[in-house]
C-alpha cells in the first residue's frame, strides 16, 4: 500500500514552515494485499472447477454423474436362457449348479425329449444342453427336430461316447458344440459362452 505523509520544514529565507510531501512504501501492507489477491484467485479457480464438474455436456448429462462404460447389460431380448436335457438327474444337477454359479439363467431341465419339447414351448430357451443318449429318442434325432422346428435355439451335445462320425452327424443336424463326459466346470462355461455368441449374431 502507498501511504502519503506530510512533514514540516522551515524555509531559511522566509522563516516559515512548508509542507513537504513524502511518499512512503509500506511493505507490510503490500504483502497482505498480495496474499489476499492470491486467495481470491484460488477461490475463483475452485468455483470455476466446481462449475465445470457439474456442467452439462452436449447430451444434457451432468458430467459428475457419468460412469465408465461397463459390460453390456442384457435385455429381455438378448438374455441367454438355458435348457438342460439329460436322462441322468445327477448330470443335470451338476450342469445346472455350474451355470447358476456363473450367473446364467437356467429356465428348466428335462429327463426326456418329450419333457424338453414342452419346456421349449413354454420356457422359450435359446440354448439347449442335450445328452446324446436319451430314453425315448436319440440325442441326434432330437437335435435335428429342434433345429428344424426351433432354429433360433443353439444346441450343445454332451456325450461319453467319443466317435468322429457322431460328432459329424451332430454338426450335420445343427449342433453348434460338443462336450465329452466327464466334463469340467470350465468346459461347460466355455461352451455356453461360445454358443451364446453364435446365436446372438444370427
Amino acid at each position: 500500500m502507498v501511504k502519503d505523509t506530510r512533514s514540516k520544514k522551515t524555509n531559511p529565507s522566509t522563516g516559515e514552515e512548508d509542507d513537504e510531501n513524502t511518499t512512503v512504501f509500506n511493505d507490510t501492507d503490500n504483502d497482505v494485499e498480495n496474499e489476499n489477491a492470491e486467495k481470491d484467485d484460488i477461490r475463483d479457480n475452485e468455483e470455476t472447477n466446481e462449475s465445470n464438474d457439474t456442467a452439462e455436456d452436449d447430451l444434457g448429462i451432468p458430467k459428475e454423474k457419468k460412469k465408465k462404460k461397463g459390460k453390456h447389460k442384457k435385455t429381455e431380448d438378448d438374455e441367454i436362457k438355458i435348457l438342460v436335457v439329460d436322462d441322468s438327474e445327477y448330470c443335470r444337477k451338476s450342469i445346472i449348479d455350474i451355470l447358476i454359479k456363473e450367473g446364467f439363467n437356467v429356465v428348466g431341465d428335462a429327463g426326456t425329449a418329450q419333457e424338453a419339447t414342452v419346456l421349449i414351448q413354454t420356457a422359450r430357451p435359446n440354448v439347449m444342453i442335450l445328452d446324446l443318449v436319451m430314453p425315448d429318442v436319440s440325442g441326434i434325432e432330437f437335435a435335428k427336430f429342434v433345429h428344424d422346428k426351433f432354429p433360433l435355439i443353439g444346441t450343445i451335445m454332451i456325450s461319453s461316447i467319443i466317435h468322429e462320425h457322431i460328432i459329424l452327424e451332430s454338426i450335420a443336424v445343427g449342433v453348434l458344440d460338443f462336450i465329452f463326459k466327464p466334463f469340467t466346470h470350465q468346459q461347460i462355461i466355455d461352451s455356453v459362452c461360445k454358443v451364446s455368441l453364435q446365436i446372438q449374431r444370427r
